[in-house]
């Protein structure tokens, strides 16, 4: 978390309250401007202490706790001003590690274990891929058309290079490439989207090779469209850098690669993370079917 994502909220005091219109749910509502400036500096310094506990392994279920709440209260603030971002699936991320045995053995104030892991893991994962169906369902309706005079990725692309300056890396390459293949592409994201309930239900070695294809999916996005998502690397790490950890702890100078920022850092970051992919394909038990 320190070094892909560490959320910070200090910005929100540079920001005029008169622009803060939370939605109707939002607990935001609960407040009728935002609060003081010294609020969210505060709550900039709690984090990053938060997570050196986590670190430290100073009663890291009740940490996990407290740094996946605040970040709602705070996030509740920084949707009021209309972007809503992708980060819901983090902080259910830090409430799943809450539940797990992370600070049950190598921790200075170590927690009692759960015996019941499995069952938060699966219901995560599920979580997961009804994220992906939600975002595909919406694809399907629009992007699924059989028209090649219509191009969900390029209402994407176009709209992101001529207005947000997403012209780095791939993209000024991409006006070149068939129209046909960017209808593939658009048939391909659909299907890859809606179809990751079957890949989890089958076995631990298919879901693995969908994370696989969900780690591509990003790179490409980030190649052509300039969109990194990479707050994602932490929670398909939950299963991949986790599983060659297993096998090889010298795995953990792989995050080397980390410690740098940039589009470009982040490419040489999914690529690094499709070959552990890859990788953890190779030493998975090959009786791997999911019993009962």
């Amino acid at each position: 978390m320190l070094l892909v994502f560490r959320p910070q909220y200090s910005w929100l005091a540079e920001i005029p309250s008169g622009f803060f219109r939370p939605h109707v749910l939002s607990i935001g509502n609960l407040f009728n401007e935002l609060p003081n400036d010294n609020f969210f500096i505060i709550t900039d310094y709690l984090i990053l202490g938060l997570i050196s506990l986590i670190i430290l392994g100073v009663k890291t279920r009740v940490s996990f706790i407290l740094l996946a709440t605040l970040l709602i209260i705070n996030n509740a603030f920084a949707y009021g001003f209309g972007k809503i971002d992708h980060t819901f699936l983090f902080i259910l991320f830090l409430y799943l590690c809450a539940f797990l045995n992370l600070g049950t053995r190598r921790a200075i104030l170590k927690d009692e274990p759960n015996k019941n892991c499995d069952w938060y893991v699966t219901i995560y994962s599920l979580l997961i891929v009804f994220a992906f169906f939600t975002a595909g369902y919406e694809k399907l309706i629009n992007w699924f058309d059989f028209n090649f005079g219509t191009s969900g990725i390029l209402s994407w692309f176009y709209s992101g290079y001529f207005n947000l300056g997403r012209n780095k890396l791939l993209a000024p390459y991409f006006f070149n490439i068939p129209i046909w293949i960017k209808e593939l592409m658009d048939y391909s994201a659909v299907i890859f989207e809606m179809c990751g309930i079957f890949f989890l239900l089958y076995s631990r070695k298919s879901w693995r090779i969908y994370l696989v294809i969900a780690i591509l999916f990003h790179l490409i996005n980030t190649l052509v469209l300039n969109i990194s998502f990479r707050l994602h690397l932490i929670i398909y790490g939950l299963w991949i850098f986790t599983t060659v950890l297993k096998k090889n702890k010298l795995f953990i100078f792989l995050l080397i690669p980390f410690l740098f920022k940039g589009q470009l850092a982040t490419v040489i970051q999914w690529n690094l993370f499709l070959y552990i992919g890859i990788y953890s394909l190779r030493i998975l038990p090959k009786d791997n079917k999911l019993k009962g």
